[in-house]
């Protein structure tokens, strides 16, 4: 499938977080989509109805498109990341690594460490935090 011809009408999401919308970004395979609580991360809000994601307690969150955000990273480069949905009520931000994949990037893990490469280059990286991957940046 195109990532271009992707619609966001119904997406599985398992969220781990505390009350607190969290500033981390966590990294994983398990999403189909970016998906962000937080619309001060946006380089040009849209706010449109762009269908629900069914969390992790099986309650329809409502969706309204972005268009993309900008992560700063490790290095302090600002990176520009496109198709992240806009979900207000979510409680974590999430990166997906099948949203890179699908992008031809390439994923590693090891020791403790997921590095994300495009074209040879390592453009992000997470650590493992009580089992979950949070984004180094």
């Amino acid at each position: 499938m195109d990532i271009d011809q992707v619609s966001y009408e119904t997406v599985d999401v398992l969220v781990v977080s505390n009350s607190e919308i969290e500033k981390d970004w966590v990294m994983d395979s398990g999403f189909t989509f970016h998906l962000c609580p937080r619309c001060d991360y946006s380089e040009s809000m849209i706010l449109n109805e762009g269908g629900v994601v069914m969390l992790g307690n099986n309650k329809p969150c409502k969706v309204q498109d972005m268009d993309s955000i900008l992560l700063k990273m490790f290095n302090g480069q600002e990176t520009p990341v496109r198709y992240v949905p806009y979900v207000p009520k979510l409680k974590r931000n999430l990166i997906s690594i099948n949203m890179f994949d699908a992008l031809a990037y390439t994923t590693q893990i090891e020791h403790g460490m997921m590095k994300i490469f495009k074209d040879s280059v390592m453009i992000a990286k997470g650590i493992k935090m009580n089992g979950l991957y949070i984004l180094d940046g």
